[in-house]
């Protein structure tokens, strides 16, 4: 962005800028109609998620835009869609500066990019404190066979599809809430956060044995509580089935609460496997490039228990919140961003 862009801009001035910093000339008409023509099974599918920027948590804004359109690109992803369109609904201050919308528009485009996710007409622009609101639509081809949330059995094994709370830990480290036992340099890439995967969702939705999914938007203990719930049953998560799940990260030595808890950014998928498939399903997935780890197995009644104690849920209540000592990098973020280059295997 020119570095002489004045304070205040228009909202003709504004547009343009995100125009710009998202690389299109308009923001093309999608016709949805067309794709409800096909086979009825064939359906289109719509979710919408969306963050408030907090000033104090030193992230920079192109960090912030490209994880939470990531994080909503996810919802979608794990229906596995033919083809995925976003709409955006911004909120910036009036007195933004260019430099800052553009931040915001490299972020979205990068990770619209790369997850292969086009821009429809139907975007808004409003004033206010820097928020983003997103909303994909998916086209799934074959609707009638998607696997949800709420399938899961008695005696199933509760899977996470890669590691996680790699996120969380880098944000207690900020906050010198555990100690820090990685280099600099897994911190700085675990801030920015996780990654949809078509070819994993590909796998889950057609293998035969997976018998509930879901994102991992939340922290991993309410993810499985949400999946629990919705299929009427409970849940026991193991501490030493969690530990071993992240040994490759050098993260064993940690508290699990670290690692299941909040904040959250990782991204993953949990999902259920029938105790006798899991050898097929795991195998089948590690074709893809997958690292999937069991965590715990669904029982009869309700909640959540970790290795028996289900006071572990106490802590969705806890809100969590930097401390004075929290100083995000974000210098060694923006540097780590622009080194690695495209992150998502599609």
């Amino acid at each position: 962005m020119s570095d002489n862009i004045r304070e205040n801009l228009s909202e003709w001035e504004t547009i343009n800028l995100l125009k710009a910093g998202l690389g299109i000339s308009e923001f093309p008409d999608r016709d949805y109609g067309e794709f409800l023509a096909k086979p009825a099974s064939a359906k289109v599918l719509l979710t919408t998620d969306g963050n408030k920027y907090k000033s104090n948590s030193g992230e920079p804004l192109e960090i912030w835009a490209y994880r939470i359109a990531n994080a909503a690109i996810s919802d979608i992803t794990l229906a596995a869609p033919d083809q995925k369109f976003v709409l955006i609904d911004l909120v910036c201050p009036t007195d933004s500066l260019g430099e800052d919308l553009g931040a915001v528009a490299n972020g979205l485009r990068r990770a619209f990019d790369e997850n292969g996710v086009e821009i429809s007409n139907g975007c808004n622009l409003r004033r206010g404190s820097w928020s983003i609101s997103i909303t994909v639509v998916g086209v799934v081809g074959d609707a009638e066979k998607l696997v949800g949330r709420d399938s899961a059995k008695v005696g199933d094994i509760i899977y996470v599809s890669g590691p996680f709370g790699l996120y969380n830990y880098a944000i207690e480290c900020l906050n010198q809430s555990v100690k820090q036992i990685v280099p600099n340099e897994k911190i700085y890439q675990w801030l920015l956060g996780g990654l949809p995967s078509n070819s994993i969702t590909k796998v889950l939705q057609s293998v035969e044995g997976v018998t509930a999914v879901i994102d991992a938007n939340d922290c991993i203990l309410k993810t499985v509580s949400d999946l629990a719930k919705a299929s009427s049953i409970g849940a026991d998560l193991t501490s030493r089935e969690i530990l071993k799940s992240i040994q490759k990260e050098g993260l064993s030595e940690i508290p699990v609460e670290v690692l299941i808890g909040h904040p959250s950014g990782d991204l993953r998928i949990v999902f259920a496997v029938g105790p006798d498939c899991c050898d097929s399903v795991i195998k089948q997935l590690r074709k893809v490039g997958a690292e999937p780890s069991r965590v715990g197995r669904l029982r009869p009644g309700k909640g959540v228990s970790l290795d028996g104690d289900y006071s572990v849920c106490d802590i969705l209540n806890e809100k969590w919140s930097p401390s004075r000592a929290y100083k995000y990098p974000a210098k060694e973020v923006m540097n780590k961003f622009k080194k690695i280059g495209a992150r998502t295997k599609r």
